[in-house]
């Protein structure tokens, strides 16, 4: 399971876990901290999970939140852009902008990875030669 938010996953007035237009630093932290922290311990109660990763609402990043998230604990977020990430060792910034596909079921696996160039037959020419 991963953290999606409490109650910032809609376009009441805030756009996701974005800021609001005007926020300031201390509103968006409060709000943003306070939204986060209800889910936190609601899995961790209800669920015994603690969630190690964040999917920002809609991708709306609010400027300041990857920072509050680190201080939270999390080791890092997903977007809604669709990419493939490469991970770079002690590049922990990087973790918290991590692309997504969003999936409803279709296409198949097969045919989802073959499209993203993740099957095996575009990793075995990618692969570099281990003799």
């Amino acid at each position: 399971i991963m953290h999606h938010s409490y109650d910032m996953h809609g376009l009441n007035g805030r756009r996701g876990s974005g800021r609001r237009e005007g926020e300031s630093d201390a509103a968006y932290r409060r709000a943003f901290t306070e939204d986060t922290e209800t889910l936190s311990t609601m899995l961790r109660e209800h669920c015994g999970i603690v969630p190690a990763f964040y999917a920002y609402p809609f991708g709306e990043i609010g400027a300041g939140s990857a920072e509050l998230l680190m201080e939270m604990g999390f080791t890092g977020a997903f977007t809604c852009r669709e990419k493939t990430n490469t991970v770079t060792v002690g590049d922990t910034a990087g973790l918290f902008t991590l692309g997504r596909f969003n999936r409803k079921g279709q296409p198949s696996t097969e045919t989802f990875m073959h499209t993203i160039g993740l099957d095996d037959d575009a990793r075995a020419t990618e692969a570099p030669s281990r003799k």
